[in-house]
């Protein structure tokens, strides 16, 4: 065993920053599926259903009533 580490431990993941917008760009930039929270500090957008399984679950629900309409 020796004390020296492998070259790539050392490398550090940098994130992107966070895009500042204003409130109209927010308002174009949303989905369908999402919402814009504004409070005075900040603007958050968000996914109108939080959690991935309902989501799924609810667009499988739509495709199957559209495969039913046709």
């Amino acid at each position: 065993m020796t004390n020296v580490r492998a070259a790539r431990a050392e490398v550090l993941e940098a994130l992107t920053p966070p895009r500042r917008m204003s409130l109209d760009e927010c308002i174009e930039y949303l989905g369908d599926d999402e919402l814009l929270e504004v409070t005075p500090e900040s603007m958050r957008i968000r996914k109108r259903i939080l959690k991935a399984e309902d989501r799924a679950k609810i667009q499988k629900r739509a495709e199957k009533e559209l495969e039913n309409q046709q």
